[in-house]
């Protein structure tokens, strides 16, 4: 080829290697021209300030997520930089060089608000300053919302409730063994020794379903208290009537009602020899009991009270006698699954045999010891609206100064509230001997169902009025039998109302 042919090629090549030249010049070693362009910044851009994470972030692992604010460009100068919680916490930010960072320092299922106050330079010559804010949030981890139950009995499980479900969790510090349920919502909790009456705490540790664990949360439940029974008359008593029941109280309703009346036993000691009734007290006289365990009547008065009374002649404890209860229940479960931990037992002894008989027919009171009659005198009963009831019934509650008030509001027809009625003893719920001083008329039915007698206790009208109240409080005591019988005047047998 001729040099005369080559030329019109060697143009275009130079032109070719010239433009090659060109883009290197303007391109460092190594880059593409493409990489000269600016790069935006990672993160959130607010004025000349830029946030890592970015802005309204969520669900962000906190042992992962790095907090970072910088100057957009060169004239910016960061100042100040805060990270605080909703809960008003400030986390420690490392501010050097100009930029701030921090890792490892936030917490699950919190907000952090970031505030960085900076300086544009370029702006003008005031340095007029800005401050930007930006916000985001940390994983949101499993809770224990619920426990269910809080007291537990022997071989029972607790189960935490979760919120939101979990992947998995681990106990940490707690005396038991913990399953996580199916759906990752509940765990179930086993005491792994059980003992009555204590409080279980645990820790608690629950990742949620992206793995990230939360803070150790707290729980605790408790074990069932043990057990426990009380008897009454109280153990030491003396001169207990003797209609007094022996009462067995228990913490909870017995699993076994059946079972726990045969561990009960009740025996009698030297009781009072017999001694027949004579006079107006011929039916009220004494049978001896010999000493020894004694048969009783068992009746549930709930379902954790039993009344135990004597299986003898008159229905009552013996005279002069000492009577004890013996429970040997422990070992026994409540229907809750409580076990009595310990036993039952109390021992009184009785006075005479104390009883008084009310005749409404008569309008008529009799006191009677060991079946004599002591005193006799006339009352004022309940009046045929309100009548007395008839029965067997016994000196509950004594109380010397007494304010008795109607049931009924103050607007009632037959309303009533006297203060200071002296040496009241109920025998029937609400129904009391009583002393009264606001009438005279005894013998005649005057009452809202009590048995009202004589008094000149805060008796102004009839200051003469016999002490019968005075002598029956003398008279009595708790548990002394008080028997109800006849007819209330105006009433017929058919409607007088029995107990």
């Amino acid at each position: 080829m001729t040099a005369g042919s080559a030329r019109p090629f060697a143009a275009p090549r130079l032109l070719l290697l010239l433009s090659l030249f060109l883009v290197s010049a303007c391109a460092p070693f190594g880059q593409s021209q493409s990489a000269t362009k600016p790069a935006q910044p990672p993160g959130t851009v607010k004025g000349d300030v830029v946030f890592l994470p970015q802005d309204t972030s969520s669900e962000l692992d906190p042992a992962k997520t790095e907090v970072k604010v910088k100057p957009l460009n060169s004239d910016t100068e960061l100042r100040t930089v805060s990270v605080k919680s909703d809960t008003g916490t400030d986390v420690a930010v490392n501010l050097q060089n100009g930029e701030a960072s921090l890792k490892g320092e936030l917490g699950t299922d919190t907000h952090y608000t970031v505030t960085a106050t900076a300086v544009v330079h370029h702006k003008g010559a005031a340095d007029e300053p800005e401050t930007e804010v930006t916000a985001f949030s940390t994983a949101t981890t499993p809770k224990i919302v619920a426990t269910n139950p809080q007291s537990v009995a022997k071989g029972q499980s607790v189960v935490l409730t979760l919120a939101p479900a979990a992947s998995d969790i681990s106990v940490i510090d707690g005396p038991v063994d913990a399953q996580l349920g199916p759906d990752g919502t509940t765990v179930t909790l086993l005491p792994k020794s059980y003992t009555q009456g204590q409080t279980y705490s645990l820790t608690l540790v629950a990742k949620n379903k992206a793995g990230i664990a939360g803070q150790p949360q707290q729980a605790t439940f408790n074990t069932l208290p043990p057990g426990t029974a009380a008897a009454s008359p109280d153990s030491g008593s003396t001169n207990i009537g003797v209609a007094y029941p022996i009462i067995v109280t228990l913490s909870g309703p017995p699993a076994d009602r059946a079972a726990l009346l045969n561990k009960l036993t009740v025996t009698v000691d030297g009781s009072a020899p017999a001694s027949p009734g004579t006079g107006g007290c011929a039916q009220y006289g004494t049978s001896a009991v010999p000493s020894g365990p004694i048969a009783t009547n068992a009746s549930w008065v709930s379902d954790r009270k039993v009344r135990l009374t004597p299986k003898t002649p008159d229905g009552y404890w013996p005279a002069k006698s000492t009577v004890s209860l013996k429970g040997t229940i422990q070992g026994l479960t409540s229907n809750t699954g409580s076990v009595f931990d310990g036993n039952v037992s109390t021992s009184f002894t009785t006075g005479d045999k104390r009883l008084v008989d009310v005749d409404l027919s008569k309008q008529q009171l009799t006191t009677c010891k060991n079946g004599v009659q002591d005193q006799q005198f006339l009352i004022s009963s309940g009046t045929p609206s309100h009548p007395t009831y008839t029965g067997s019934f016994y000196i509950w509650r004594r109380v010397a100064d007494e304010e008795m008030k109607s049931p009924e509001g103050p607007f009632a027809p037959d309303y009533y509230d006297i203060k200071h009625v002296p040496w009241t003893q109920y025998f029937d719920g609400s129904a009391a001997l009583h002393g009264a001083w606001w009438h005279n008329s005894f013998g005649t039915p005057r009452s809202h169902g009590c048995v009202n007698v004589q008094s000149p206790t805060n008796n102004t009208q009839w200051p003469k009025a016999l002490p019968q109240a005075e002598y029956l409080w003398g008279f009595n005591n708790l548990g002394d039998p008080v028997v109800v019988h006849g007819v209330t005047p105006g009433l017929s047998a058919a409607s007088q109302p029995s107990d």
